[in-house]
């Protein structure tokens, strides 16, 4: 039994916690949660432990924290980074090289660059062998992840007589409960 900790819980990360929660072979330690907003209670009626900095304790008196995100690191055996973009870097720096225990990043992290997440941008379609064995992977946006499943068995069968790929992407301006995007 694999103990996963999903650090955030907005979009990406409440959707991350409805997959793993129905999985025998993994435990949902808990959730982080950075902002004290009506997804701490969603998370909390759905059965769920949820952890936040030990520094913002106090923004958080009026819900039942189970503890510090440090706490649940110290439980877990992967970190599942769902912090908005930008954030994963620091809290890989910061968190989980620091407690030695492997990542996976959200999209909206990077793979290159001085605050590079990871080496690797993950699609099991493409590279799963490549991803095998490595403590700091990114998972691609849904977008890349599809183009990946296109565009992987094209390379496949085509490789010697392509040229180059061009891609036009149409997709959704926001999130559908993200009501305040017009």
């Amino acid at each position: 039994m694999k103990r996963v900790f999903v650090n955030g819980y907005g979009s990406i990360g409440s959707r991350i916690v409805s997959f793993l929660k129905d999985d025998p072979e993994i435990t949902v330690v808990g959730v982080g949660k950075y902002s004290p907003d009506e997804k701490v209670e969603e998370a909390i009626s759905k059965g769920l432990d949820v952890y936040v900095p030990e520094s913002k304790f106090d923004a958080f008196s009026n819900y039942k924290i189970s503890g510090s995100i440090e706490s649940a690191l110290d439980k877990s055996d992967l970190v599942i980074d769902a912090a908005p973009g930008g954030q994963g870097y620091k809290n890989k720096k910061n968190l989980y090289e620091p407690k030695n225990i492997p990542a996976i990043y959200q999209g909206g992290e990077s793979t290159m660059g001085s605050e590079a997440v990871s080496d690797l941008l993950f699609n099991s379609r493409a590279n799963y062998d490549q991803a095998l064995g490595k403590y700091h992977v990114m998972q691609g946006s849904c977008n890349v992840t599809g183009m990946g499943r296109i565009l992987e068995p094209l390379r496949d069968k085509f490789d010697d007589q392509l040229v180059r790929f061009d891609v036009t992407l149409v997709r959704r301006w926001a999130d559908i409960e993200q009501t305040e995007k017009k």
